[in-house]
């Protein structure tokens, strides 16, 4: 799990992510990562082409709490990152 912050702590870390930097987050992991923050917390998914985040057709697995599984595939290798986000951060898909 990653923490990206809460306002009550201080630490309201906005990510920016595209296919690489999950990728190089994710590396030598096959499991699904998950970001954890509240509502003062901003995650931006960048598609490129051939690699579209979109949200995850099965949400089976998904932790108890309130979280929502994506996923991005690269079209060129078929490698697929899964990830959870939790649904009190602001996610933007651009």
């Amino acid at each position: 799990q990653i923490n990206i912050g809460t306002k009550a702590r201080g630490e309201m870390i906005n990510l920016d992510l595209a296919y690489s930097e999950l990728a190089n987050l994710m590396r030598g992991n096959s499991g699904v990562i998950k970001f954890w923050g509240d509502n003062d917390n901003a995650m931006i998914l960048h598609n490129e082409t051939g690699k579209i985040f979109t949200q995850a057709a099965n949400q089976n697995g998904v932790s108890g709490q309130p979280y929502t599984r994506y996923e991005v595939t690269d079209t060129a290798t078929g490698n697929t990152l899964t990830f959870d986000v939790h649904n009190d951060i602001n996610l933007t898909i651009i």
